[in-house]
């Protein structure tokens, strides 16, 4: 029987824990196929908006979609699922390509900077590759590849992503979870046997909490 919960404590945190526990238990039978995804993000394609003459509209760096993404890297080590950060970066960012803002890009790149610091702090936290994968440089390229594309300059991309560190810095790393990370396959048939099938992230499955 689960703990007594705190009176401030709702179901509504369960929810979004289980939400995104199902997302990438169903996207981690295709991880293995999604394995070059991480490196073709940075020069996808993405329908950034633009305003009546053509130009991109930038929009300034959103601070909430950062904290939204350590949250969210919070969320997903809750749900223990191995290869579960990479999975989520992955398809964050692959969901710009079919719907762009730049709120959500912020948010991807906010997670991956919480993976981060969490790599430089114990590199025992994540597998082999998501330490490749979470590394500061391959971090700062996609992020820095899916702005240019949508608009930035390469020095308006730079200070962006200055910017996204500085901010990411400043923030509270989620509390780590101490249970190890359980097979993907195998916590699908125990946790969450009838989970609907993404196979991207999309903006429709914003999972900020109120």
């Amino acid at each position: 029987m689960a703990g007594a919960a705190t009176p401030q404590e709702n179901n509504s945190g369960c929810w979004v824990i289980a939400i995104i526990a199902g997302l990438i238990l169903s996207v981690s039978y295709c991880s293995k196929k999604k394995d070059t995804a991480s490196d073709a993000v940075a020069s996808m394609a993405v329908a950034a908006p633009v305003d009546a003459a053509g130009e991109p509209v930038i929009e300034p760096l959103s601070p909430s979609a950062i904290t939204a993404g350590f949250e969210h890297f919070g969320k997903v080590g809750k749900a223990a699922v191995e290869g579960g950060a990479k999975i989520y970066s992955i398809n964050c960012y692959a969901s710009l390509a079919k719907t762009f803002s730049w709120a959500t890009l912020d948010r991807c790149g906010g997670f991956d900077q919480a993976a981060v610091r969490t790599a430089d702090l114990d590199t025992s936290y994540f597998a082999e590759d998501e330490l490749e994968y979470f590394g500061s440089e391959s971090a700062a390229e996609r992020y820095l590849g899916v702005g240019t594309t949508a608009g930035l300059s390469g020095d308006e991309s730079d200070t962006r992503l200055a910017a996204l560190q500085k901010a990411s810095a400043d923030r509270r790393l989620p509390k780590r979870a101490n249970a190890a990370a359980a097979p993907a396959a195998e916590t699908i048939a125990e946790a969450a046997p009838d989970s609907p099938v993404m196979d991207e992230y999309t903006a429709e499955d914003e999972l900020i909490g109120e």
